[in-house]
């Protein structure tokens, strides 16, 4: 189906508010009840007059900035449309989704509250579709499963004629931290001990002070620190009988 429809009901050369199937050269019926494709059907409404846009997110505003022109739900699904054959009339709530609670994601609708009457009902077909401010997907749920319905949003003015596609999702993103751990090789470690003695003679009193430095490995244990006091008692006993030797 060309895109001009959206123009043409722009223009009024095609009525709103109308189920229309448009066949070759932009010839439409309303309302009819059969049509070669389900790609060939639409419905356009004019945007400043849109119940739809009542909602006030940012897929709304896609559609609704533009009060001057107009927006069309539009088949995408290529299949034979007979209102005469219970299993297709489904099609006409899918594009007859104009109001603010007909329009929002995950509409689930079927005959019983359809507040529009609609010619040869399936009661027992029930309706689920994305939000129809953006062409999306219907499912068709019948007592044969289910079927998908394609459709495509237009929204059109003097200025622009836009098919409006869904907005993207961004791809999650995932960051892996990897913890590495390192083994370091053993360091030599070095420890000095000071220690202050005190040694009396005569006829006068000397101060000694004696350090020690004993290399500790990191992985031995602290017993190394026991060889520290015998050093030290060896060298002030051989301190102190030098002393007295020299009284």
């Amino acid at each position: 189906m060309s895109s001009s429809i959206c123009q043409l009901v722009l223009k009024g050369f095609q009525p709103a508010g109308q189920l229309l199937c448009c066949e070759e050269d932009n010839i439409c019926l309303g309302n009819a009840p059969i049509c070669s494709s389900t790609n060939k059907m639409v419905q356009c409404w004019y945007i400043n007059q849109l119940d739809a846009c009542k909602r006030k997110d940012a897929l709304a505003k896609t559609v609704c900035q533009y009060q001057d022109g107009v927006y069309c739900l539009k088949g995408e699904t290529d299949q034979p449309y007979d209102r005469s054959k219970l299993s297709w009339s489904a099609i006409d709530l899918a594009l007859s989704r104009d109001t603010l609670p007909y329009s929002l994601s995950g509409f689930t609708m079927n005959y019983d509250n359809f507040p529009d009457p609609v010619l040869n009902p399936n009661p027992n077909e029930v309706l689920v579709c994305s939000d129809s401010m953006a062409s999306g997907l219907c499912q068709v749920e019948d007592d044969n499963g289910y079927r998908p319905f394609n459709y495509q949003v237009e929204v059109c003015n003097n200025l622009v004629d836009n098919i409006n596609s869904p907005p993207e999702i961004a791809k999650a993103i995932t960051t892996i931290t990897e913890l590495v751990t390192t083994t370091l090789p053993p360091e030599t470690i070095t420890a000095t001990s000071t220690e202050l003695f005190t040694s009396i003679s005569t006829p006068e009193t000397k101060t000694i002070t004696v350090t020690a430095a004993a290399p500790i490995s990191a992985g031995s244990s602290l017993s190394n620190y026991s060889e520290i006091p015998s050093l030290l008692f060896v060298i002030l006993l051989v301190t102190i009988l030098v002393g007295k030797m020299r009284i």
